[in-house]
C-alpha cells in the first residue's frame, strides 16, 4: 500500500551549513553552537544536496534513508541542536518553501561583468579607509620598526631618503573621494612631525571633518610630547596610535607613568615576538593600574619564532567554536576579505596598495584614485582573497568560519594558519 505522505528533511533558516568531501559543519546562528560530522559519505551527500540553491534546505528522504542508523542519529543531533528535523507532508500538497540564508554583500562580482556597476565612478562607494604615508624618513634608532612594515599598519621608512607626499596631492586625493564612503584616514610616516605642511594638512582635515588617526613610533612620541599634545588640543584628531617596538621593561614603566594622566584617544600597540615578552607586559599591567590607557598586544613574525605562532597564535576548533561568529561575518566570508575590503594604503611616493604584500594598483601623483580602486575591485588580489578560493582552505568545512586571510598568510606563505587537522 502506497503511503499518502512523503517524508522531507529540512534545515532551519538560521543554520549555516558547509560540506567538504566527507566532512560536515553546521552552525546555529541563534545558539552559536556547532555540529560537526566527520568522514561520512552518506551524510555528506545528503547535506550537499540539501544546501544546494535548487533545494533550499528542503529535500525528500526515501524509506531506505529513513531506516539507516547513521541518518537517524544525524536527525536526532539536528533536533537536539535546533537545526532541523523530518516532516511528513501529504502527497496532494506542494512542499513548503524554506528560506535558506543567502549573503547579499555584493550582488556585483569582481570579474568585470556585473549589471549593478552602472559607471566607473560607482566603484568609489566601496572605499572606506585610506592610510597615507606623508613622508618616510626615520632615524637610525627608529629603523628597526621596518621589520614589521609588511605585518601591520605602522610607521616605516629609511635613513637615507625622505620622500614627501605634497600637500596639494593629498588634497586632490581627498577631493576625488567626495563621493566615496571614506570614513577613516590614517596619517603615517616616517616621522609625521617632520612633514613640512603638517599644520596646513591638519587644518584641512579638521575643517573637512575627516575622521583622522595619527601614528607615531614610541620614541617619536616620548621625545615630542608637548608638540603632540598641542596637536591633539588644537586639531580634530580621532586617535593617536603609538607603536612600541622593540619591547623593553623601561619602556613599559614609562608608559605606566603616562597612563596615570588621562589621555583621551591614545592607543598603545605593543609588538611581541615570544611568550616572554607577552608575560613581561602582562605582569606590569597586572601589578600596576593601566586603567587610563587603551592598549593592544600584537604578535609579530621574526626569524625562529614559528613555534611561538603555532603554539600560541594559530587558531583551533575551540577558538572557532567559542568566538560566537555572527551572520554578517559569515556572509562576508562568502564574498570578500573583511580585513582588507574597502581599504587602500598610499606610500610617500604616491604608490597605491590594497595590501603592501601585493603589487601596486597605481600612483596618485600621476593618476586618479578611482583607477586604483577600479583595478583592485576588478583585478586585485586583496579585497576578494577569501578562504574558499585558496588551498588548502577551499577543502575545509571551517572556511566560512575562520578569520579572514591576513598579512601573516603572505609572510608564512601558508594559508592555513591553524591547528585544525
Amino acid at each position: 500500500m502506497t503511503s499518502k505522505y512523503n517524508t522531507y528533511l529540512y534545515l532551519e533558516p538560521f543554520v549555516i551549513a558547509n560540506a567538504k568531501g566527507t566532512n560536515l559543519l553546521l552552525y546555529n546562528l541563534y545558539t552559536k553552537k556547532f555540529l560537526e560530522i566527520k568522514n561520512s559519505i552518506k551524510l555528506s551527500k545528503i547535506v550537499k544536496k540539501i544546501i544546494s540553491y535548487n533545494n533550499m534546505y528542503f529535500i525528500k528522504i526515501n524509506m531506505k534513508e529513513q531506516l539507516d542508523a547513521e541518518f537517524k542519529d544525524f536527525v536526532l543531533k539536528l533536533k537536539a541542536n535546533y537545526m532541523g528535523d523530518l516532516v511528513q507532508i501529504n502527497n496532494n500538497y506542494i512542499p513548503p518553501i524554506q528560506i535558506k540564508p543567502v549573503p547579499k554583500i555584493l550582488s556585483e562580482n569582481n570579474n568585470g561583468s556585473n549589471e549593478y556597476l552602472r559607471s566607473k565612478k560607482d566603484i568609489l562607494k566601496y572605499l572606506t579607509t585610506i592610510s597615507i604615508y606623508i613622508n618616510n624618513k626615520l632615524t637610525k634608532n627608529e629603523i628597526k620598526i621596518n621589520k614589521l612594515s609588511n605585518q601591520y599598519l605602522l610607521n616605516s621608512g629609511n635613513e637615507k631618503s625622505n620622500n614627501i607626499l605634497k600637500f596639494e596631492i593629498i588634497v586632490k586625493l581627498l577631493e576625488e573621494c567626495k563621493n566615496s564612503s571614506l570614513s577613516l584616514l590614517n596619517i603615517l610616516g616616517g616621522n609625521i612631525l617632520k612633514y613640512p605642511s603638517l599644520s596646513k594638512l591638519l587644518n584641512y582635515l579638521s575643517e573637512k571633518k575627516i575622521k583622522t588617526n595619527l601614528h607615531f613610533i614610541y620614541s617619536q612620541f616620548i621625545n615630542n610630547r608637548q608638540t603632540i599634545e598641542h596637536i591633539i588640543t588644537n586639531y580634530s584628531i580621532n586617535k593617536l596610535i603609538i607603536h612600541v617596538y622593540p619591547i623593553k621593561l623601561h619602556t613599559i614603566k614609562d608608559i605606566y607613568k603616562i597612563s596615570k594622566k588621562k589621555l583621551d584617544g591614545f592607543v598603545i600597540n605593543f609588538y611581541i615576538s615570544n611568550l616572554e615578552e607577552y608575560n613581561l607586559i602582562a605582569k606590569e599591567i597586572e601589578e600596576k593600574n593601566f586603567n587610563n590607557l587603551i592598549y593592544k598586544i600584537k604578535p609579530i613574525v621574526e626569524k625562529g619564532n614559528y613555534q611561538f605562532w603555532a603554539d600560541e597564535i594559530f587558531w583551533d576548533r575551540n577558538d572557532i567554536f567559542n568566538m560566537g561568529i555572527k551572520k554578517n561575518e559569515i556572509f562576508a566570508n562568502y564574498e570578500l576579505n573583511s580585513l582588507e575590503f574597502g581599504k587602500l594604503i598610499i606610500k610617500s611616493n604616491g604608490d597605491v596598495f590594497a595590501n603592501v604584500n601585493n603589487k601596486s594598483l597605481g600612483n596618485i601623483c600621476n593618476d586618479k584614485i578611482i583607477n586604483s580602486v577600479f583595478n583592485e575591485y576588478k583585478l586585485g588580489e586583496s579585497w576578494f582573497k577569501i578562504r574558499k578560493d585558496v588551498k588548502p582552505c577551499n577543502n575545509c568545512v571551517y572556511n566560512l568560519f575562520c578569520p579572514p586571510i591576513s598579512n601573516f598568510e603572505y609572510i608564512f606563505n601558508k594559508n592555513n594558519l591553524c591547528n585544525i587537522g
